[in-house]
């Protein structure tokens, strides 16, 4: 790692909706926020402040009413109002001073189970601007079409042991990458899919080891 490599710490925030009165939802959130005053760093910390006020606008936009109404409904039949529980959560898989890789996942837990939805970003920290796939690819490479080939390969090898993947072809798997679904992890760049994208949501996330990344080149 970088000596210079600034320091990022998780910011932690839990709370209920509304505030005060009933207690209808519960969140949790958890982003990122790096340390320094670089102008790239600046615009990284404000990329991840507005996740969270986005996160909670949502909530309360549209789940807020909802939850609502389940919970007017329980009392008119006497039931237990459960409140659902919303996570918004990052882990840091890269951070080599140059190359900021992080993973998002929003976490959904009420009465219906546990359901998760990944994303990614990649970041160059010299400049606070977003790095793509096709930074660590060779010039000139077809990001998706190369990424599609590779995870056939890869799904036909695996589907003895993960039968859902037998079959997969490339054009479906193009049409199927998010462009928020590669992050860096371990120094490789790695692709990932949503649960029921691929394959069933019981699967839960695929994970597909692409390629050693390198250092995009300096500015």
């Amino acid at each position: 790692m970088n000596p210079e490599t600034p320091a990022i710490a998780i910011l932690e925030e839990r709370g209920l909706l509304p505030e005060g009165g009933a207690e209808l939802i519960r969140y949790s959130i958890a982003l990122p926020a790096l340390a320094g005053d670089a102008p790239g760093i600046r615009r990284i910390n404000r990329f991840y402040a507005a996740v969270s006020r986005r996160f909670l606008r949502e909530l309360r936009k549209k789940q807020l009413p909802r939850q609502t109404a389940a919970h007017a409904a329980a009392l008119r039949r006497n039931c237990t109002y459960v409140p659902p529980e919303y996570r918004l959560s990052c882990t840091v898989t890269h951070n080599d001073g140059i190359c900021l890789s992080i993973l998002r996942e929003t976490w959904v837990c009420d009465s219906g189970g546990i359901r998760r939805v990944r994303a990614a970003d990649l970041w160059d920290m010299r400049t606070g601007w977003p790095l793509s796939p096709a930074d660590f690819l060779p010039q000139g490479t077809h990001v998706k079409n190369s990424i599609a080939r590779l995870v056939a390969v890869q799904a036909g090898r695996r589907c003895a042991a993960e039968p859902y993947l037998k079959g997969l072809r490339p054009r479906k798997i193009r049409r199927k990458i998010a462009p928020d679904g590669c992050f860096i992890r371990h120094g490789t760049l790695t692709v990932f899919f949503n649960p029921g994208t691929l394959a069933p949501p019981a699967a839960g996330v695929l994970e597909f080891p692409l390629l050693s990344t390198e250092r995009p080149p300096e500015s």
